[in-house]
């Protein structure tokens, strides 16, 4: 590799740091990490920052059922804090939060350094167009939001990337390593780290055998850890319950309109917001978007899912593309049309939003271009720094009125 191509990473690095380090010094000067024990949880976009923050970053392993879904981030949460009180001593639950969310940041970077890098390595992108898209992810909305809020999906999100990253590198010990983290991170990660297994080898042995492995793998590293106990008493109830509890029975309509705005809206824009909870509790102090956004939102979505469907027309034969189609089809069939978690379907943005910008992708990369014009090319990459122009823009001014 020459010096060229290494500074491309080391500059995508060090710019996002830079606007997410000033994004965190707003947030602080807000008072948004000045919270207690009695801090609304819900007041986020239903996040859960309070809980995470005096729970799980905590002295003491929580043993509630939320272990069940997020195991290993209990557990990792938990030894930060050690290490953390270790180092530093008692300090205050604000300071606390801060550490948090500055670790998320340097886990965000680490993911929009690999996302560049595979989008120029793998997918064959010019430069240009690899930033452009990883602008796309790294200022999205979902991006920004769940970086600056203490949450368990910017390392998913990360752990997603990784995966992919991995599997075009051909790393079979990297991918049951990632997969490990990604299903201790959120438990049902896992089904989607299995999805893109599937394709990385034409032998279905390898894939069966990565398979097992990062299953189990995730299985002995919960019996290994402080969390166990409340785990393996648990897990069974909380699997039988959490889907009655989180499924809505919306219209067929009402749940194509809301899985548009949680897919495409919410994921990369600021769209618009109600002063309560996505269950219509804490109103007055509390925010979550509802499924609507401004006109030249809704067109620029629109535009970006056309783009989608045209890349899969186009690239159907091309491998690069079919584990984030899988990805994004699994996503869709367990929040629209299932209906998991559809009243709150921001939260999932980044389980899928990695899977859009690859399909996306392969418009232009993938086959190297082959059968597209330098015009159809010009105006795509247009576009993208039309898309990354207006979303900025409007998910700096969302933030910062929201905060």
């Amino acid at each position: 590799m020459t010096q060229r191509k290494i500074s491309y990473p080391l500059i995508i690095a060090i710019a996002f740091l830079m606007i997410y380090l000033a994004l965190f010094a707003f947030a602080q000067s807000r008072g948004i990490y000045n919270i207690n024990l009695h801090t609304n949880n819900d007041r986020f976009f239903s996040m859960d920052d309070s809980y995470y923050i005096n729970h799980f970053y905590s002295t003491e392993p929580d043993d509630t059922g939320r272990v069940v879904k997020h195991p290993l981030l209990v557990a990792f949460a938990h030894y930060f804090t050690l290490l953390e009180r270790s180092v530093l001593g008692e300090i205050s639950t604000e300071h606390h939060y801060m550490l948090v969310v500055l670790f998320q940041i340097l886990v965000q970077t680490i993911a929009v350094v690999y996302l560049f890098r595979m989008l120029t390595e793998h997918y064959k992108l010019t430069c240009l167009n690899a930033a452009l898209l990883t602008l796309i992810y790294g200022l999205s909305c979902a991006s920004l939001l769940f970086m600056l809020i203490a949450e368990s999906y910017i390392f998913s999100g990360a752990l997603l990337i990784l995966t992919q990253w991995f599997i075009l590198q051909k790393k079979p010990a990297a991918v049951v390593i990632a997969g490990i983290l990604l299903g201790g991170m959120t438990i049902t990660n896992i089904f989607i780290w299995g999805i893109l297994v599937l394709f990385y080898d034409d032998k279905f042995y390898k894939r069966a055998i990565m398979a097992a492995a990062g299953g189990l793998g995730l299985l002995g590293a919960i019996w290994l850890l402080p969390v166990r106990d409340a785990f393996y008493t648990q897990c069974l109830k909380v699997f039988q319950s959490s889907p009655a509890n989180y499924s809505d029975n919306f219209l067929v309509l009402e749940a194509l309109k809301r899985g548009f705005y949680a897919l495409f809206g919410s994921t990369y824009f600021f769209i618009d917001t109600v002063d309560e909870s996505p269950f219509g509790k804490y109103q007055g102090q509390a925010v979550s978007f509802i499924p609507s956004a401004p006109f030249f939102i809704n067109v620029i979505a629109g535009i970006w899912l056309l783009l989608m469907v045209y890349s899969l027309i186009a690239n159907r034969k091309n491998a690069l593309i079919r584990g984030p189609l899988m990805v994004l089809l699994f996503n869709i069939a367990l929040h629209v049309v299932k209906q998991y978690g559809l009243k709150e379907g921001s939260l999932y943005s980044l389980h899928h939003s990695f899977a859009q910008i690859l399909i996306i992708a392969c418009i232009l990369g993938g086959l190297n271009g082959k059968g597209i014009s330098k015009a159809v090319s010009r105006t795509v990459s247009i576009f993208f720094i039309f898309f990354m122009v207006i979303m900025s823009a409007v998910n700096f001014k969302g933030i910062f009125n929201l905060f």
